[in-house]
């Protein structure tokens, strides 16, 4: 009999599943899960269900062994605010001549950016 460990990855303000991972073990097997490391997001919490199965090391690690049930293990993540990314426009002619300056935009994780086309007529 096969025995059902879902593990989901959830972004918190949006409350978007990341990243599903569903297993089958057999009763008693050794279980274990680790956390993601989401470019632009911070781990803000973690849950085991059951949680007399087992338990999250400092790291965040977990392990256990399987009961007779299924168990739901999820890691949320926040926007990491301290992160920043670059988003840049650059326009060029069909020779590959820059004909604007570039926009520069440094952002998180799920803030808007905006980029207008850039309309060039040589003439």
């Amino acid at each position: 009999m096969h025995l059902r460990l879902s593990i989901k990855i959830i972004i918190q303000a949006c409350s978007i599943t990341f990243k599903t991972e569903t297993n089958a073990y057999t009763y008693t097997s050794a279980i274990t899960a680790s956390p993601l490391n989401i470019p632009g997001y911070k781990r803000l919490a973690q849950s085991v269900d059951p949680n007399s199965v087992g338990s999250f090391d400092s790291n965040f690690d977990f392990a256990g062994h399987m009961p007779i049930g299924a168990v739901n293990l999820d890691y949320r993540y926040r926007v990491d605010t301290t992160q920043r990314f670059t988003f840049k426009v650059e326009h060029y002619d069909t020779q590959g001549r820059e004909i604007q300056s570039p926009t520069v935009q440094n952002r998180t994780a799920e803030t808007k950016v905006t980029a207008k086309t850039f309309n060039y007529v040589r003439i």
